[in-house]
């Protein structure tokens, strides 16, 4: 389709140990549209951010992509050389990390590390560097008189925000968010997602979000992917699932959300953990947790099956 931007297909990344691999994602598959936002959700451990460092290729030993494929606008991703993968990187493809203030250096002023990254790819004239990094500041909303302070004098939330005008820079068509909300406080948080979707409005870039908080993805995501131990679980338009989602696992993340002021419910949490990746139980992986397993969830893998445009769920339960 013309209006895929990114296209993931099988992807399967392990950790290879002395005592053979460990996959922690497995079989994953989605479409990412131009100018869409797609958040991935899921618990600790259930291989969010090993998912997005793989398919990016930034992995670091003894993390490996062992399966499956990526295609960027066309571009095979996984068979990209280093020089094609560093041309992608910043200009068309870029990142904001979960905590800015460890991926800021401190040592450089923010204006130095805006400079240095439009130098880096492209920006070859001083002053127009200059002008454009005291530009970035204003599209976040931080005063360009803060091109001269260092990181550990900016608020967290000016921080992240620095780390999105970086990851802006230089006109990305993909920005991959890691988390990046995860050490502010609810209104700060709010602030700098008020800030994020009226850049993607503006711009259209695509965003493929990255977070724990299902909450959160109500607000902002187009679609939502809920991942369960390194697989996808359940796929589909936001509001689907804002109404409870079709997987047990969608359902149990949804029931465990503390109530919003005058809701009538009483949160119910999560029972048991994830399982553990090196014996992971056989059949459907959440089916120790699941109170609707039966004797078929126990033996047997389940297969992704459509119930709607777009909304793709694997699960052997034949939810209401």
């Amino acid at each position: 389709m013309a209006d895929v931007l990114l296209t993931v297909r099988g992807l399967e990344v392990s950790y290879l140990t002395a005592d053979g691999p460990v996959r922690a994602v497995e079989g994953v598959s989605f479409d990412l549209r131009r100018g869409e936002v797609l958040g991935l959700v899921g618990e600790s451990g259930s291989g969010k951010s090993t998912l997005v460092r793989g398919l990016l290729r930034v992995l670091e030993p003894p993390g490996a992509i062992t399966g499956g494929d990526v295609h960027f606008d066309g571009i095979d991703l996984l068979a990209a050389s280093e020089d094609a993968l560093r041309a992608l990187r910043w200009r068309r493809i870029s990142i904001v990390p979960q905590a800015a203030l460890n991926a800021l250096n401190p040592v450089l002023t923010v204006g130095a590390q805006i400079v240095e990254t439009l130098d880096a790819h492209g920006e070859t004239s001083p002053t127009r560097a200059r002008a454009r990094a005291a530009e970035v500041l204003e599209l976040v909303g931080i005063d360009p008189t803060h091109l001269r302070s260092y990181p550990h004098e900016l608020s967290g939330g000016m921080r992240q925000r620095v780390a999105l005008g970086l990851a802006l820079a230089c006109g990305a068509d993909l920005v991959v968010m890691d988390e990046p909300t995860t050490a502010l406080d609810v209104v700060v948080e709010h602030e700098l997602l008020q800030r994020v979707a009226a850049l993607q409005a503006q711009r259209g870039f695509a965003v493929l979000f990255i977070t724990h908080d299902l909450l959160l993805l109500d607000a902002l995501a187009d679609r939502v992917g809920v991942l369960y131990s390194g697989r996808l679980v359940e796929i589909g338009p936001a509001d689907v699932l804002a109404r409870g989602g079709r997987h047990p696992y969608t359902r149990g993340l949804r029931a465990a959300i503390p109530p919003a002021l005058g809701e009538d419910r009483v949160p119910v949490a999560l029972d048991g953990s994830s399982p553990n990746l090196r014996s992971p139980p056989s059949g459907c992986r959440f089916h120790p947790r699941c109170a609707a397993a039966d004797a078929a969830c126990r033996v047997t893998e389940t297969t992704r099956r459509e119930l709607g445009p777009g909304h793709l769920v694997a699960s052997h339960e034949e939810a209401p």
